[in-house]
Order: structure tokens, then C-alpha cells, then sequence
């Protein structure tokens, strides 16, 4: 019997070619390997991709190719051609196995990839589901928040309201006693002529007085019950327009005004003028004695938003002693004996910079002016 020579005698036994060829399947054969490990840990992490039969062919399939690459490196120095050809006749089998076995198996890999895309869609709709509910849950804790807060406001608006409406009265109801005492069962009294007509000047003073009670209630009324959008406004504009409207005062006591560019914000226009107006017309009330008023108006950006800032050299407060009652509806600061006006001008500054989406605040020392500042966010063009 012939000895049948190995592959190496074809190749002349020629180093590099032997090698080649001996390398090039120990590398595929070490490939078939890591492809099947690295399947069967895929699979058993996700046992829903298993296949059944098919999955056990082709992992046959993979398997016999390896070994007999690695059979085809182990002829080239021997010769056991008889294995290789049994090799190949069973690789020839699993392969048209594995072909019948995807053939039948493709309907429940489309139905997988088909369940898929469903899970896929339906992790999308929850998590577009999530994210509404967060925001609605989010609305909800701000409209809570906004309640609280008119709730609160509600509560002190109503306490000082019927304060500030039942004292005119009471005086009024004093003065008419005296003034018609037999209407109140009140004997033995008498009231001189030129007393009548003081008395009938108080009454007409503190009609007037009740008249500017019941003007800041609709003014705080109409400054909280806004709903247009915000817009972009020019400060500049709305700060000229506040101007012109307090030019007589201005020059009655010839306050000097300075300003600096001012840029668009988002607000509203009417609400931000009046801001300026009220800011202002504070600055020119509350100035030293025998000093000129002097205000200064300008603004800082802060990372998408401005701080705008009404500075003056008046009689300035005391923020600790105060507190929060600067900015409270009706809280007058200084005795009505000596600075005239309804206390609200600084609340409706308060409630109107909110409604447009800002906040505002005071620096001040006593005697060494004030500084109120609100910031708004500014414009950006689409």
C-alpha cells in the first residue's frame, strides 16, 4: 500500500508557504471558537433569541468548520486525509441542515424582530408618557405654589383692605356726629360755624382719601389680573415713555436723570413702564432736604438674563428693619404726615416684574440712597 505523503510535499517543504497556509487555519480555526463562545454567552443572556434547532445546528455548523481547518494545518505534516474527507462529508450535512433548519426558522425570527420594533415603540410611548406626566406634575406644583401665594396674598390684601376702607369711615362717621348730633341722640352740643366748614373740609379730605384707597385696589386688581403673553419689549422705549410721563415732576424739583443703554427684554410694555414710573417717581418723593435728586438707571447682563437698576441719592431705608414690607401691598415705610401717596406704588412693582417673569429687590442704607433692582430675562432672536 502507498503511503499518501502530506501537504507539506506540495508546498517543496518551503518554509514561508507551509507556515502561510498552516497559520491561516489555526487562525480560522481559532476564529470559529471565539465566534461560537462569544454566541453562546449572547444567547444565554438573551435565551428569547434561542432558535431551537437551529441555533444547535449552526453552532455544529461552526464547530466542524473550525476542526477542520485545524485538520487541514494538521495534514500539512501528516497525512490522515481519510478524517479530513469524513470531516468535510459532515460539515457538507450541517451546513444544508443549518440552511433547512433557517429556512424553517426564519417566520419566528420575523415574528422576534417584529415584537421588537413593538417593545421598541412602546418603550417610546411610555417614556413619551413619563415625560408628560412630569411636566403635568410639574404645572400642578407650580399652579399649587401660585395658589399658596395668592392665598397668602388674598389673606394680608383682605386684612389691610378693610383696615385701610374702615378708617376714612369711622372719621367720616365721627365728623358727621359732631356735625349733626341730634341724628346720633347726642344733646348739649354745639359747634360753631367756622367749625362746621373745618369738619366739612375733613369729610371732602378723607372721601379723598377713601376715593385713593378704593384706585390702588383696582390698580393692584388690574396689575394681577394680566394674561397676555410675554413679549419682547424695549426698556429703553418703555423707560423714555415713563419719563415723559413724570416731566413735570422731574422738573418741579429738578432732578438730574441719567441713563445708560437699556436692552430688549421679555415682559410686558404698559407693566414695565410703570415699573420705571414708579421706581422713579419714589426716587423724586423721597429725596434729601435741600438736595437735588439725582438717578441713575442702567443695566448688567447675567448669563441670558439682565438686572436693571434704579439707583438714587434720597433718603434710602433700612432693609433689615423692614423686611419684606417694602414691597407689601399698602405698608407705608414713612408716616402719611410727611410723604404723601398710597403705599402700593412698590407692591405693583413687586407683582407686575413677577407677572413678567423676574424678581426684585432693594439695596439700600439710610440716608445714603437706594438701590432697586429687578431682573428680567433678555430677548433672544429664533
Amino acid at each position: 500500500m502507498i503511503a499518501l505523503m502530506p501537504h507539506g510535499s506540495c508546498f517543496l517543504w518551503n518554509p514561508f508557504l507551509t507556515w502561510l497556509h498552516a497559520s491561516a487555519d489555526f487562525l480560522i480555526f481559532g476564529a470559529y471558537a471565539a465566534i461560537s463562545v462569544m454566541l453562546a454567552r449572547f444567547l444565554i443572556q438573551n435565551p428569547q433569541l434561542w432558535l431551537g434547532r437551529f441555533t444547535w445546528i449552526s453552532f455544529g455548523f461552526i464547530g466542524f468548520c473550525g476542526i477542520g481547518h485545524a485538520i487541514n494545518a494538521y495534514n500539512i505534516w501528516h497525512s490522515a486525509y481519510w478524517v479530513e474527507g469524513f470531516f468535510k462529508v459532515t460539515i457538507a450535512v450541517f451546513s444544508w441542515a443549518a440552511f433547512t433548519a433557517l429556512r424553517l426558522s426564519l417566520p419566528k425570527a420575523k415574528h422576534l424582530i417584529e415584537q421588537s420594533t413593538k417593545a421598541e415603540q412602546y418603550r417610546l410611548e411610555l417614556e413619551s408618557t413619563a415625560t408628560q406626566l412630569k411636566d403635568h406634575v410639574q404645572i400642578l406644583e407650580n399652579s399649587h405654589t401660585e395658589l399658596e401665594r395668592s392665598n397668602s396674598e388674598l389673606e394680608e390684601f383682605a386684612y389691610i383692605v378693610s383696615h385701610d376702607l374702615r378708617a376714612p369711615l369711622r372719621t367720616v362717621e365721627g365728623f358727621l356726629q359732631i356735625l349733626f348730633p341730634e341724628q346720633f341722640q347726642l344733646k348739649d352740643f354745639e359747634l360753631e360755624e367756622s367749625d362746621r366748614a373745618q369738619l366739612a373740609a375733613d369729610i371732602v379730605s378723607e372721601y379723598r382719601r377713601l376715593n385713593e384707597v378704593i384706585e390702588s385696589i383696582l390698580q393692584w386688581s388690574r396689575a394681577g389680573r394680566s394674561e397676555e403673553a410675554l413679549e419682547p419689549v424695549d426698556a429703553e422705549l418703555a423707560l423714555v415713555l415713563a419719563v415723559n410721563a413724570l416731566q413735570k415732576d422731574l422738573l418741579d424739583c429738578g432732578a438730574a436723570l441719567h441713563n445708560e443703554p437699556l436692552p430688549v427684554v421679555m415682559g410686558r410694555s404698559t407693566q414695565l413702564q410703570q415699573v420705571f414710573q414708579n421706581l422713579i417717581a419714589n426716587a423724586i418723593k423721597f429725596h434729601l432736604p435741600n438736595a437735588i435728586p439725582h438717578i441713575q438707571i442702567y443695566a448688567d447682563k447675567e448669563e441670558g438674563w439682565t438686572v436693571i437698576t434704579v439707583e438714587d441719592n434720597g433718603i434710602g431705608l433700612d432693609v433689615e428693619q423692614f423686611g419684606t414690607q417694602i414691597f407689601g401691598f399698602r405698608k407705608r415705610l414713612h408716616h402719611s404726615d410727611e410723604y404723601e401717596g398710597s403705599g402700593i406704588g412698590l407692591a405693583l412693582c413687586k407683582k407686575m416684574v413677577e407677572r413678567c417673569g423676574g424678581v426684585i429687590w432693594v439695596e439700600s442704607t439710610p440716608g445714603k440712597g437706594a438701590k432697586f433692582r429687578f431682573k428680567l430675562r433678555l430677548y433672544s432672536k429664533p
